[in-house]
């Protein structure tokens, strides 16, 4: 995620004068963040659209969409997130290197989407996953707010 690199980084040292025991709270609430002000809007158009043209039916293939995208997100959170937002600076970043493991982290979203494909015709199934979303993603969060101070670069 780029959002630890700033222009202002040296502000950052408010992270590390505050009382914070876990460091993974900021983490969680950055991702969160992000979510509301990226996601959200996105969503809402998109509920928007589906139901004026396709009906009320769309709500559950809809939501699971969107929580798949948020299991996503916090997983890769959990997984590739090691400093605090808005604390490196651009111009020291490692701009190579990391293609191949990004390539890999795309094949778990594609895999989603199809297996999501073709299962969207089976409503007891959709309904089944959007559960199995929702507590993968709270339990993935819960694990990012977790997060301790060793775990950071």
């Amino acid at each position: 995620m780029q959002v630890v690199y700033s222009d202002k980084f040296k502000a950052s040292w408010i992270f590390f004068v505050t009382p914070l025991e876990n460091p993974g709270h900021v983490i969680s609430g950055t991702f969160k963040c992000m979510l509301f002000l990226f996601l959200a809007p996105f969503a809402l158009l998109l509920v928007v659209l589906g139901v004026a043209l396709l009906g009320f039916s769309v709500l559950p293939n809809l939501l699971l969409g969107c929580l798949n995208l948020c299991v996503i997100g916090s997983f890769m959170t959990y997984l590739l997130v090691r400093k605090l937002p808005f604390s490196s600076a651009l111009e020291g970043t490692n701009q190579g290197g990391t293609f191949i493991r990004t390539m890999l982290f795309l094949i778990v979203p594609g895999l989603l989407g199809v297996g999501h494909w073709l299962l969207s015709g089976f409503q007891w199934v959709i309904g089944l996953w959007i559960v199995l979303s929702a507590v993968a993603f709270w339990l993935i969060l819960d694990e990012v707010k977790k997060k301790g101070w060793q775990n950071l670069q």
